[in-house]
């Protein structure tokens, strides 16, 4: 792993270049060796399940919605602030913002909104916890910090892991989506293997298709 400036001669540099893997951490940009692909990526269930629920909203903003509904879909992106995969805060198109509500809203089950919402909810979520034993065989899992005045309508959860050692620190990449929760409750990992290192990472959403900033944090299933 290296750290760099200007990394692929650019300001910033995300994902796979080549044999290289941009990415951030700890606030660095760093760089490391990819894992090299040979052949044709063939998608998983999952993935293709995910896939058809971006094209279905993506055609309802030119297929559904009048123009009226897109108007008002620009107006609130006016009054939006958005943050890309390079840490960058900008400001989002009415499709944009579309596509981030309605998106978030499929994942959990609930149809397309036509119009977005007419204020932004708030709800709280300050932390995430992982702890293994007080169910035999289980890791569980649980959002944290808000109350019953502040409850996000519902919860994502992603692992990273096993790892062997308590040093090894996971990257965006390593993570992969295991839980969706509504309401939220909290899950139990009963998937994992005894003595390994986990990093869990968690966030919390409303129906309305906000959520807010995920949370990390790492458990070791013993």
């Amino acid at each position: 792993m290296a750290i760099v400036i200007n990394p692929a001669l650019s300001g910033a540099a995300s994902g796979n270049l080549g044999g290289i893997c941009y990415a951030s951490w700890r606030g660095l940009q760093i760089a490391r060796k990819s894992h090299e692909w040979h052949g044709t990526h063939t998608l998983t269930p999952d993935q293709i399940y995910y896939k058809g629920l971006v094209e279905t909203c993506a055609s309802a903003w030119g297929q559904i919605l009048s123009e009226d509904d897109r108007e008002m879909w620009r107006l609130k992106a006016r009054t939006e602030v958005a943050v890309s995969r390079l840490a960058r805060r900008y400001q989002p198109s009415g499709y944009q913002l579309f596509m981030t509500r309605n998106v978030q809203r499929a994942v959990i089950g609930l149809p397309i909104n036509l119009q977005p919402e007419v204020f932004t909810p708030t709800f709280l979520v300050t932390g995430i916890e992982a702890s293994f034993g007080t169910v035999p065989g289980e890791m569980q899992v649980e959002l944290t910090g808000y109350t019953s005045s502040n409850k996000p309508d519902f919860g994502k959860y992603w692992r990273a892991g096993p790892f062997d050692s308590e040093g090894k620190r996971a990257f965006p990449p390593d993570y992969r989506l295991v839980d969706i929760e509504r309401p939220v409750a909290g899950f139990g990992d009963g998937t994992v293997i005894p003595g390994k290192f986990y990093w869990y990472k968690g966030c919390g959403g409303m129906d309305c298709g906000v959520v807010g900033g995920g949370h990390e944090v790492q458990a070791k299933a013993a």
